[in-house]
C-alpha cells in the first residue's frame, strides 16, 4: 500500500492490528508507517511513533528507521532535531 502511495489505507492497517488487535509490529512495519507518515507532511505523527516504539522498548529502531526521520527532518528544515536525533543514534 506504501509502494502504491495509499498511505491513509496502510496507515489505518497499521493500527487496526497494532492498537486495536494488540498485535506487536516489526520494525520493518513500523519504518513503512514511519516514511508514509513523512511523505504526507505528518513529520509529527511520525516522530510520535517514534519516540512511542522507543519508550516501548519492545523494538529497537535500526539505522533505516533514523534516516528516514532525519531526512525529513531535514527535508522540514528542522535541523536542531536532525542533529539531536543523530547524537541519540549513537546512544542507541
Amino acid at each position: 500500500m506504501c509502494d502504491a502511495k495509499r498511505y491513509e489505507e496502510a496507515i489505518s492497517l497499521f493500527n487496526y492490528f497494532f492498537n486495536e488487535s494488540q498485535t506487536l509490529p516489526n520494525m520493518l512495519s513500523c519504518n513503512l508507517i514511519i516514511k508514509a507518515h513523512c511523505d504526507q507532511g505528518c513529520l509529527d505523527d511520525a516522530l510520535d511513533l517514534f519516540s512511542h516504539i522507543v519508550l516501548d522498548g519492545r523494538l529497537s529502531p535500526g539505522v533505516d528507521t533514523y534516516l528516514i526521520l532525519t531526512k525529513a527532518l531535514v527535508d522540514a528544515k528542522r535541523l536542531d532535531e536532525a542533529c539531536v536525533l543523530v547524537a541519540s543514534m549513537g546512544r542507541c
